[in-house]
């Protein structure tokens, strides 16, 4: 059943709770008011016997006390059942009102997927024939306004991910199994070579072939890649140079993304894992504001921690996920 389906149940769960607690409250209240007003009716028709024996004078008709009883009961019933009426249309309205809410909500999130897929389509079919054009054109004057456009378009591909993630985000359910996190990030770096190469980036890595952790490799694959692509854009130094590192330490998978950039301010290390939050950085590199905050969820999803850790210089990335031991 789908987690979305599952959450509707819950809440409608939780509303029809409330509306019989609710319910059994008013009608607890009533039950105790009924014997208050009987234990009180039968003490005053004590009293009236009592006083009308002292004074010699006609005791209180036991009628009346009746009456003043009925009435009493008969008042508060009324406006129990109002309140209890009033009190269930209003939660009534207001689980309607969520419902009609999270409908709107379902039909933005689809129109987004499905606009931000068809648009990846083309897009993803212009970058394969302007690098096709590119490897043509060699060393033609042309291939510098070419690379140019090829990085345009990579970068709107990029946007069009990150919605695509973001939009999937509250619907992530992350299928776990056991995954070689060495073998995953190795791949990555090969797969990602084109791109260090194009930036002229000179990468080392020390990453075992083998180490596990239980994990869902789509997602974890995301998170480094955003951690890596942030290293490569956010690096303005003559010389750039990005370090991976992959280690065990005390039953956990600890994988290290470091760089010799400008680094990350200290006004904006509190904030870079916040929602399209950009930093100063953000003006002189074009992006989203997603990376970052996708990643956190994914890494915290699978209970593990991120974290940027202070450096003189360059931005130091730790991801600390626990380890997979057995692969029994």
């Amino acid at each position: 059943m789908p987690d979305r389906t599952l959450k509707q149940k819950r809440w409608g769960r939780l509303f029809l709770a409330l509306h019989l607690l609710l319910i059994s409250q008013i009608v607890w209240w009533a039950i105790v008011f009924s014997r208050y007003v009987n234990s009180n009716k039968e003490l005053k028709m004590r009293n009236a016997v009592l006083e009308s024996q002292l004074n010699h004078v006609p005791a209180r008709p036991i009628t009346e006390l009746e009456q003043e009883a009925f009435h009493q009961k008969t008042m508060f019933l009324s406006e129990s059942a109002f309140f209890a009426l009033i009190a269930s249309l209003a939660l009534w309205l207001l689980f309607r009102a969520l419902k009609t809410e999270e409908r709107s909500r379902k039909t933005q999130r689809n129109f987004i997927e499905v606009l931000t897929h068809e648009s990846k389509t083309p897009l993803t079919a212009l970058k394969l024939r302007l690098e096709s054009i590119k490897e043509k054109l060699g060393s033609n004057p042309l291939s510098e306004d070419l690379r140019r456009a090829l990085e345009e378009v990579r970068r709107l591909i990029g946007i069009f991910d990150k919605s695509l993630e973001l939009n999937r985000l509250d619907r992530y359910s992350p299928t776990f199994e056991q995954v070689n996190l060495g073998e995953l990030t190795a791949t990555l770096l090969k797969r990602m070579e084109p791109l260090f190469k194009e930036r002229e980036v000179k990468v080392e890595s020390e990453v075992p072939k083998e180490l596990w952790v239980r994990g869902d490799s789509f997602g974890l694959q995301n998170s480094i890649q955003s951690l890596v692509e942030n290293s490569v854009f956010y690096n303005d130094s003559q010389e750039k140079k990005l370090f991976v590192a992959l280690k065990k330490d005390q039953g956990s998978a600890v994988l290290s993304v470091k760089d010799n950039g400008p680094g990350i301010t200290q006004s904006d290390s509190a904030l870079i894992f916040e929602r399209f939050y950009r930093g100063k950085a953000g003006k002189r590199v074009p992006g989203t504001g997603l990376g970052l905050y996708l990643c956190r969820q994914i890494i915290s999803a699978h209970k593990g921690i991120i974290r940027l850790i202070p450096e003189n210089g360059g931005a130091h990335f730790e991801i600390k996920l626990p380890l997979q031991e057995s692969l029994g």
